[in-house]
């Protein structure tokens, strides 16, 4: 998901570009700055939107400096593979390095929602309850 909104950023930068005057023959450098600014924030986004879903939630902030973090230790890691003469085992894993950060970010501030009431409505009485993971699809009294 961040990695989409990081090409829709590129997208929309290169259309600024054009627009601008940019000489698109060899692509398109504002697309490639748009794209590289855009993407440690999209990402961070794509993984606390996704890590969000249920009963937890977690800091985008936290995910977002895990994200910081692990573009470090993926550039170092490519520093390293490009020392020891295309080793591209070692840009493999560079390349998840943020991902993996981004995911460490947000688990080191997950925790239970702290909303977690709803409405519920039985009889004609009107209650806040915790929510229960039950249901009831059909109800028939004769």
């Amino acid at each position: 998901m961040g990695f989409g909104l990081s090409i829709l950023c590129g997208a929309v930068g290169a259309g600024i570009g054009s627009l601008a005057g940019e000489d698109m023959m060899y692509g398109s450098g504002s697309a490639a700055l748009a794209f590289i600014i855009s993407y440690p924030f999209t990402l961070a986004y794509g993984v606390y939107v996704i890590g969000n879903i249920g009963v937890q939630e977690g800091s985008y902030w936290s995910t977002f400096w895990g994200t910081l973090g692990g573009i470090g230790a993926g550039i170092a890691i490519a520093t390293v593979a490009n020392k020891l003469h295309d080793n591209k085992n070692l840009y493999t894993v560079a390349s998840f390095c943020p991902s993996a950060g981004a995911i460490i970010g947000f688990n080191s501030s997950r925790r239970l929602e702290t909303n977690t009431y709803s409405f519920k409505i039985e009889q004609n009485k009107y209650s806040i309850l915790k929510p229960d993971f039950s249901f009831q699809l059909l109800r028939v009294n004769f």
